[in-house]
């Protein structure tokens, strides 16, 4: 968990340690979260996937505030947030993980 807290702390530039315990809590769910998309019998994020937690991480720190908006705009700056914010990583969780046994195709 340090691990992760010191690289999401770095990503968003808070060198101090009044957002830790919101970070914590961010970083756990993203954790949890990540590991209900991974196979069944994988107990643990493998490493080469630890960028996920990060990215993920930091999505959602700067999301605070606005959870549950699909975009928002203030003074001319508009912004647009993704429902699913692990989407774009599906592609490397499932390349990660995929040797072809058990794959059900539908046609």
């Amino acid at each position: 968990m340090k691990t992760f807290l010191d690289k999401v702390k770095k990503r968003i530039g808070i060198e101090d340690h009044l957002q830790d315990k919101l970070l914590c809590e961010i970083i756990t769910n993203v954790v949890d979260e990540l590991k209900l998309r991974l196979p069944k019998e994988q107990a643990f994020i493998p490493q080469p996937l630890y960028f996920i937690v990060i990215e993920v991480a930091v999505k959602r720190y700067n999301k605070v505030g606005s959870e549950g908006m699909v975009s928002e705009s203030v003074e001319g700056r508009s912004m647009s947030y993704e429902e699913d914010d692990f989407k774009q990583y599906d592609g490397f969780i499932n390349k990660f993980f995929d040797d072809g046994c058990g794959e059900v195709l539908f046609f």
